[in-house]
């Protein structure tokens, strides 16, 4: 059995009948079967999203908050010797976890990375850690060689910059890291 929602002819059944008003389904019927979409499913705002049959769940079991987008991160305390740097960042997010990828490349000249002093910024802040207790953990590089790499720490519960934790040289640094933080 299967409903099909084509996004311009209504609702198809499988007894080959349509219905061009979705108020059958909006209204909180249940649906056995496979449901095909023709186009994306939108849910209106607040915490509506989709909810899984989890029901030993002691919390929220719904899929309400996803989003992916790019920032530019802030550097501290990293020497720029010669050139000029172009920083981007990218993230996804999916509930209270968040995922950064990070590039910072210097056209015509070098970085100086210092270990523990260095910070890069999140696009959220985080939700908890400290220095002798970090939540979130990634790595970094040196993507011109292979001669430095490093990890990253989270600073401090409610901050929003984590230290990169290895000294290097380099035109390019990039990291990865993933991370708590609020709904």
């Amino acid at each position: 059995m299967a409903i099909v929602l084509d996004g311009s002819n209504g609702i198809t059944f499988p007894s080959g009948n349509t219905q061009s008003n979705a108020a059958l389904i909006t209204s909180g019927g249940t649906i056995n079967g496979n449901l095909t979409l023709g186009g994306n499913l939108t849910f209106n705002a607040g915490t509506n999203g989709i909810t899984f049959n989890n029901t030993g769940a002691t919390v929220n079991s719904s899929l309400n908050d996803y989003e992916t987008g790019s920032y530019t991160p802030t550097t501290s305390n990293m020497t720029v010797n010669s050139g000029t740097n172009t920083i981007t960042g990218t993230y996804t997010k999916i509930g209270n976890r968040v995922t950064v990828d990070f590039n910072i490349f210097n056209t015509g000249g070098t970085n100086t990375v210092t270990a523990n002093s260095t910070r890069v910024s999140l696009p959220f802040v985080a939700l908890y850690g400290s220095s002798t207790s970090p939540i979130a953990w990634g790595v970094f590089g040196n993507v011109t060689s292979s001669a430095a790499s490093g990890g990253i720490q989270m600073p401090a519960a409610g901050g929003n910059t984590v230290y990169l934790t290895s000294t290097m040289t380099s035109s390019w640094i990039s990291g990865t890291i993933s991370y708590q933080t609020t709904f």
